[in-house]
């Protein structure tokens, strides 16, 4: 199962399109997921044909929606999943929200999925996968150019392939199996 992840496209949906055609057109990905901020950005998705599913930002007025679930634990194959826009607690978490950090620290999850940072980020840690895809923006304080990652799940192997959205070359590529 091949999966788009994207995050932090601040309202530049052209961005949001450009890596949603790449990852369907060229990559075949069958679900795309939007970790947040400006979330709704993603509805421009909606008509390539994979699921979307979306994560509020912690910024949206929706984050502080108790009707509306801010992480999400589902799972791809074998792993298990947690998407969240932060992968930490954060000041505007619900009292419900689980704490990423003490789902990884538990063993409870096998890959975090966020955002946040702006930092695209491939790590493991005490045996959980962990993934930022970077931004979707034209230009970040942070430094870092706009881009996306696709996840390729074949059983117990996890490949993270993170890609720059203007050039689309390979910033990051990485494989994992869980035991």
């Amino acid at each position: 199962m091949k999966i788009g992840v994207m995050s932090d496209s601040h309202g530049e949906t052209d961005h949001v399109r450009e890596a949603g055609r790449f990852l369907t057109q060229e990559l075949g990905v069958e679900l795309l997921i939007h970790l947040g901020d400006d979330e709704p950005d993603a509805d421009v998705l909606r008509g390539l044909g994979p699921e979307v599913i979306t994560i509020p930002g912690v910024f949206s007025d929706r984050y502080r929606d108790p009707e509306v679930t801010n992480r999400v634990r589902t799972a791809f194959g074998p792993w298990r999943v947690l998407l969240s826009h932060t992968p930490e607690r954060h000041k505007y978490d619900l009292p419900e929200d689980p704490d990423p950090q003490a789902l990884v620290r538990a063993g409870e999850i096998d890959l975090l999925l966020h955002g946040h940072t702006h930092t695209p980020f491939v790590s493991e840690k005490g045996g959980v996968v962990i993934v930022n895809p970077g931004h979707l923006r034209s230009s970040d304080k942070k430094g870092h150019h706009a881009s996306f990652a696709c996840l390729d799940v074949q059983g117990r192997q996890l490949e993270v392939t993170v890609y720059s959205l203007t050039t689309k070359s390979v910033l990051h590529n990485e494989v994992f199996t869980r035991p």
